[in-house]
């Protein structure tokens, strides 16, 4: 390597470092790319708890919801990389590409820092479908052709999306209702105007309790922790189904490394002590902390699997 070039490189790194010791200076940015109030929110408050305490600045919550998260995920691609913005994204992270035209890449405009929680979804049927597992539904439907409604709260949402995988590796046809949210999908699950729904973890439980549903499976890659009774959609008979929600940290891309890997641990840190991550554990969700490359890698395959889901389903959005 060239003297000079080897001297401009120390001097870049040694800067990068120094500019870390001294990090933060000021508070931090921490966009959440959905609307105040939910699933996101919450997440993106608890994270902002466990790094504000670890680096001794606040870190300012910042909702900027709407276009399924392109609008706060945009903002965050185009801010300054110096550590003081990051952003909350959830699963459509991975599913808007495939539904939208985006002004951002999804992977190249973006430094990977966590995952940092998941929650899975119960595959759940009304009481007069007779099936008590993944393969004796999958039965149901095919005797059944057209005669069986799948639920979603919305067209390209997680809940749609997972059932149509499910639908691809089982071989089955179930007709979609699309709804205006999860409530009035599960209203009419219970009330039978529609049979099958995969909806989330905390909500499904205690209507599971009560009778009102029945739980068929979990959609996540092992038994939840909340629900370990229920056997995964999986290991019930179509392997390598996987359908969770997941929400990941990032940082504008060129960020400094340095600067990462302190978020990284603060996160890290927070979340596995002081009762945090318990507060997403009481919400129905399992805290998952990964390494940046982790995170790049599990994206990417994200994307690969979603995209894939959506053009076989030729899934459209207004």
């Amino acid at each position: 390597m060239n003297r000079h070039v080897l001297l401009f490189v120390l001097l870049f790194v040694t800067a990068q470092f120094a500019l870390a010791a001294d990090y933060p200076t000021k508070p931090i940015r921490l966009i959440s790319s959905m609307p105040a109030g939910g699933s996101v929110d919450l997440v993106a408050r608890a994270v902002a708890q466990s790094i504000g305490q670890g680096v001794g600045q606040q870190v300012i919550v910042d909702n900027r919801g709407g276009a399924n998260g392109i609008i706060g995920t945009e903002l965050a691609a185009r801010a300054a990389p110096d550590g003081y913005t990051f952003v909350l994204v959830p699963t459509g992270h991975a599913v808007n590409p495939a539904l939208r035209k985006l002004s951002y890449h999804p992977i190249n405009d973006f430094t990977p820092v966590s995952l940092i929680a998941s929650g899975q979804y119960i595959l759940s049927v009304h009481p007069a479908v007779t099936a008590k597992s993944v393969n004796e539904l999958i039965t149901f439907v095919k005797t059944r052709p057209g005669k069986v409604f799948y639920a979603s709260s919305g067209s390209g949402t997680q809940g749609h999306l997972a059932a149509e995988l499910f639908k691809s590796l089982a071989k089955i046809e179930m007709s979609h209702v699309p709804y205006k949210g999860g409530s009035q999908a599960m209203t009419d699950l219970i009330s039978g105007q529609v049979q099958v729904v995969f909806n989330n973890l905390a909500t499904s439980l205690p209507l599971v309790k009560s009778g009102r549903i029945n739980a068929i499976a979990s959609s996540g890659r092992r038994r939840s922790p909340l629900a370990a009774y229920l056997p995964t959609v999986a290991e019930s008979g179509l392997p390598g189904f996987e359908a969770t929600v997941w929400y990941a940290l990032l940082a504008p891309a060129r960020t400094p490394a340095p600067i990462v890997s302190r978020i990284h641990q603060q996160a890290a840190k927070g979340l596995s002590e002081g009762g945090l991550g318990d507060k997403l554990e009481s919400s129905g969700y399992e805290v998952v902390v990964s390494t940046p490359s982790e995170l790049s890698d599990y994206l990417k395959s994200e994307i690969v699997k979603w995209t894939r889901v959506v053009k076989v389903a030729n899934i459209q959005v207004e």
